[in-house]
């Protein structure tokens, strides 16, 4: 039963440390994790770095987690800077590619799961992160075609894909729809209208003693990347402090919550899957500019609208 996994958080040292194709790369969210609807990896492309160009029937998106990246997909081309978000729907022929004299760090999802066992089987496993992560061997790229398939992936994509306009849906940094709830602010990247209501992911900025109340979730798996700051993160009572870099999956059914206990604004991203529950925080909330910084704590009117409607989401409040 999906309400018997228990939440599983990464530390920024842990993760299944690969050298794929040559990058750095960090998983920290696998299929059996996330009950299939997602799979999650971070890594750092070098300068002059390039995936090779290919296609899948599985939707995918990237945050910028530092540096820059030109991505290419189908007639497009378009550069994304730290904190921009691309999301392509499945079917898309595309290819990243970093044309800057610095690393960029990103964020790789993938819905649903399965992208993690294809980067598993064509790339060097580094034990403890810590390096060294060798180049691609020669014939990768080949063997990657080769297996490719396996997992619906096809790294040999018609030159004429390359000529259709994209479905995707770009962010750049800072911009996305922003709304003030439960005295934090959530800053909408993609919703379920955007992704076929596979997932929504929102960046969520979290003010001293902001975060919502103990809850749960019967419909949706839910993940955090801590960006900045500190969030104590509870499972069911029990407290992690997460620090930039921890990457936690939680399972539906599981009672949890997360809280700023510290003196400093903190930043994390935020996705459910499937999408859903960033209608209940739209039906709570109210439009809110970021430059006015915190909204202060929640009046009473809307601790009592989200009691109201949370069941109707499938939450379970308290």
């Amino acid at each position: 039963m999906t309400e018997s996994r228990r939440p599983v958080v990464y530390s920024p040292e842990q993760g299944t440390w690969l050298s794929f194709h040559g990058i750095p790369s960090r998983i920290v969210a696998n299929g059996d994790e996330t009950d299939g609807n997602y799979c999650v990896s971070v890594g750092t492309s070098l300068p002059g770095g390039q995936a090779p160009p290919h296609s899948h029937p599985f939707a995918e998106g990237f945050w910028i987690l530092s540096g820059k990246m030109q991505f290419t997909a189908g007639n497009e081309s378009l550069e994304l800077e730290e904190g921009g978000y691309l999301h392509l729907d499945g079917g898309v022929a595309h290819f990243p590619r970093n044309l800057s004299d610095t690393e960029t760090e990103l964020i790789t999802f993938c819905f649903p799961s399965g992208f993690e066992a294809f980067q598993k089987e064509v790339s060097v496993e580094v034990p403890d992160g810590n390096g060294p992560f060798p180049k691609a061997p020669e014939g990768t790229e080949q063997r990657m075609k080769e297996i490719g398939p396996k997992y619906g992936i096809d790294l040999d994509p018609a030159p004429e894909e390359f000529e259709k306009p994209p479905s995707i849906r770009v962010q750049s940094p800072g911009e996305g729809a922003t709304i003030g709830v439960v005295g934090d602010v959530y800053r909408f990247l993609v919703t379920g209208a955007d992704t076929e209501g596979q997932y929504a992911l929102w960046h969520a900025t979290i003010y001293p003693q902001g975060g919502p109340p103990p809850h749960r979730h019967s419909r949706e798996e839910e993940f955090f990347y801590v960006l900045s700051g500190e969030v104590m993160i509870y499972d069911d009572g029990e407290g992690l402090l997460a620090k930039p870099g921890t990457a936690v999956n939680l399972p539906k059914g599981t009672r949890h919550w997360f809280k700023n206990e510290s003196t400093e604004p903190a930043e994390m991203l935020i996705l459910v899957a499937p999408a859903g529950l960033e209608d209940m925080f739209w039906e709570t909330g109210k439009p809110w500019e970021t430059a006015k910084g915190a909204p202060g704590p929640p009046p009473a009117e809307e601790i009592a609208k989200l009691k109201e409607i949370a069941p109707r989401y499938g939450i379970t409040l308290g």
